[in-house]
């Protein structure tokens, strides 16, 4: 009796089910309930316009930003290295903390010989949490001798350290150098 109970419960459930995605197919086809969910979207789209504008700009342009990602790219390829690290900079005043810009831009600067130039874009993408650059500076604090330092690195390396104690970390490298 309990059984046949259930049984008639689970059919009523599936009966409703049924009937409640026959209603909603119903709904979804009607004229009505387009329009008034195409109102609803446009006004959802109105309201971040707005708000972008309030906020001084209309946002990042993703467009703009993948173009220049592969337009550097491409003269890296070629190797036209000032013209990638160009493109890679028109990014990074976008958005500043996209750390694999900083590391492209080392790598370039490596290609032209600049040491100093690669050194500086490394750190800048290890500050923002590129795990390369961060192997990168170990390697060459540990050929320099510098074991803590090179230790500091790697720790970034295997732990993934937050944003804010990479940067603890590269600024009490920078003031170790500077002594």
């Amino acid at each position: 009796n309990i059984k046949q109970e259930k049984n008639k419960q689970k059919k009523m459930i599936k009966q409703r089910r049924r009937e409640s995605k026959i209603i909603l197919k119903e709904r979804l086809k009607s004229k009505e309930y387009q329009t008034n969910k195409l109102k609803k979207s446009n006004l959802i789209m109105e309201k971040k316009k707005n708000k972008e504008q309030r906020r001084g700009g209309g946002g990042i342009n993703i467009n703009k930003l993948s173009k220049g990602i592969q337009n550097g790219s491409k003269a890296f390829a070629k190797g036209e290295y000032k013209k990638a690290i160009e493109e890679w900079e028109n990014i990074i005043n976008e958005v500043p903390h996209v750390e694999a810009m900083y590391y492209n831009m080392s790598v370039a600067y490596k290609c032209l010989g600049e040491k100093e130039k690669e050194k500086e874009m490394l750190k800048e993408a290890a500050k923002y949490g590129h795990r390369g650059a961060a192997y990168a500076l170990g390697i060459r604090a540990k050929q320099k001798g510098k074991q803590t330092q090179a230790l500091r690195y790697f720790r970034n390396v295997m732990y993934d350290n937050s944003y804010r104690q990479q940067q603890q970390i590269i600024m009490k490298e920078e003031e170790q150098e500077e002594e």
